[in-house]
């Protein structure tokens, strides 16, 4: 028996307390290293997932989520993820079994379902989905993938995967969820094994959502410049984020209320918006959706700077094919003026909300990572007598304006002049900044706070007055 096996065993012993430390840190430093050691102590696992003891199954799963949280992740998961003998077969534990001399926690099969799905997403996609998103906050882990992937939902294409990879770390946040809703159905919580599970994968929780958050935003902007097929399976992303937004705050209202056991700084959370599905809807099952999409991306192009594609390939004639008296005119392309390049590229939709929340993410640039945007308190004059400095902050999306021309507002906002960063919980306040103009749906764009009631309000119920 090796040394690593022997601090496996040591660590899984069928004691109902969590692991200590002197047994976890040798197992996590060695995760780092290329000798072989890593393999050892898989295989150890593996084996100690068929013991008949729910303790030392319980255990076995604690050692492998902190291994993948702390340790080398990439070591670890390709090591659990292959099919050599360190590979990991948690299909039994899943399915239950007859476990002897102890009661088995509630939470142990759906906690193991949730790390072999982790397992599966790391051998799709070949990099953790939750350490990606977490590397900022990981403690003596492997960081090499942090640059690349803090932010990665935020940056990918569609066209190299980003509902796909989106949809994946959806999967892995419900067998998060799953975890929660057993962990507080069981008839303890402050068993000491389930709160050192669940304290593990209530962090997990906040860096997918995190991450999901991000892409989800990223999705939202490129909405109208998707394919049919698409902009389809975009929606039912959308979906799925709004059914685990709603379900997440729930669990973090019940988990605060045991904050004082998990030693664990419950952030708020902030997300996207998650009354548009009815909107995008609306947009999708337009007859002339293809036809709506062509004219958005070209008025994108001109939004852009790019001018007119169809102009330009016109434009575009060889000079042996021009007659001798033509070869010598030059050929002028009229760009389009600066106020036309100025312009808004507004969603191919008469909806307009729609309009309106595009408008609001593309030009706005909300940041989610630090705290609400100062406005200056300078405002134009007021006709109808309203004095400002009598006005105190809105915190329901009201706005006293919206009875007057937008134009009579002024007030300056330097924080969207970043380019946004947007995460799953809010560094700051609960205070929102409130947005130029008369803009009853770009109210509902900005991060909404944990605990207010998603998709019981109508996102159309307030219009402006003269809009239609």
């Amino acid at each position: 028996m090796s040394r690593y096996e022997k601090l496996i065993k040591e660590a899984t012993k069928p004691k109902p307390g969590a692991p200590k430390a002197k047994y976890i840190d040798p197992i996590i430093a060695s995760s780092f290293s290329q000798d072989g050691s890593l393999q050892d102590m898989c295989k150890a696992l593996s084996s100690r997932l068929n013991d008949s003891s729910s303790l030392v199954v319980m255990r076995s799963l604690i050692v492998i989520h902190t291994l993948i949280r702390n340790g080398g992740v990439d070591n670890v998961l390709s090591a659990m993820s292959g099919s050599g003998q360190g590979s990991l077969r948690l299909r039994n534990v899943i399915q239950g079994g007859n476990w002897q001399g102890y009661d088995a926690p509630r939470i142990l099969s759906p906690y193991a379902a949730y790390l072999d799905d982790r397992i599966k997403a790391y051998r799709e996609l070949r990099h953790d989905v939750i350490r990606a998103a977490d590397a900022a906050r990981t403690r003596g882990g492997d960081r090499s993938e942090g640059a690349e992937s803090g932010l990665r939902l935020r940056r990918l294409t569609v066209e190299k995967g980003l509902l796909r990879e989106v949809g994946v770390c959806q999967k892995v946040c419900s067998r998060l969820l799953d975890v929660f809703f057993a962990f507080f159905s069981g008839e303890n919580t402050r068993e000491e094994l389930a709160l050192t599970a669940f304290r593990m994968s209530l962090k997990d929780l906040l860096a997918v959502y995190a991450a999901i958050n991000e892409g989800v935003i990223n999705v939202l902007e490129h909405y109208f410049e998707m394919s049919k097929v698409d902009a389809t399976n975009a929606l039912e992303v959308y979906k799925r984020f709004c059914t685990h937004t709603e379900k997440i705050v729930a669990f973090l209202a019940s988990a605060r209320k045991i904050s004082h056991h998990l030693n664990i700084n419950i952030p708020n959370l902030r997300h996207a918006p998650v009354s548009l599905a009815g909107a995008l809807k609306e947009y999708l099952d337009d007859p002339n959706f293809e036809k709506n999409r062509q004219e958005y991306k070209e008025n994108k192009r001109v939004a852009d700077g790019k001018g007119i594609k169809s102009a330009s390939k016109n434009a575009e004639v060889k000079k042996g094919e021009l007659p001798a008296s033509s070869s010598k005119k030059s050929i002028t392309i009229q760009e389009p003026s600066a106020e036309e390049k100025a312009k808004p590229v507004k969603p191919p939709t008469s909806n307009q909300a729609l309009q309106d929340f595009f408008e609001s993410i593309e030009t706005d640039q909300m940041s989610m990572f630090g705290p609400g945007a100062q406005q200056q308190g300078f405002m134009m004059p007021q006709a109808t007598g309203f004095q400002p400095a009598m006005m105190a902050p809105q915190m329901t999306g009201y706005n006293p304006f919206f009875g007057q021309q937008s134009n009579f507002i002024a007030p300056q906002q330097t924080a969207f002049l970043q380019q946004p960063q947007l995460t799953g919980f809010a560094q700051g306040g609960f205070l929102s900044p409130q947005m130029t103009g008369a803009n009853p749906f770009r109210q509902s764009v900005m991060m909404q706070p944990t605990g207010g009631a998603f998709g019981a309000g109508n996102m159309f119920g307030m219009q402006p007055t003269g809009l239609p």
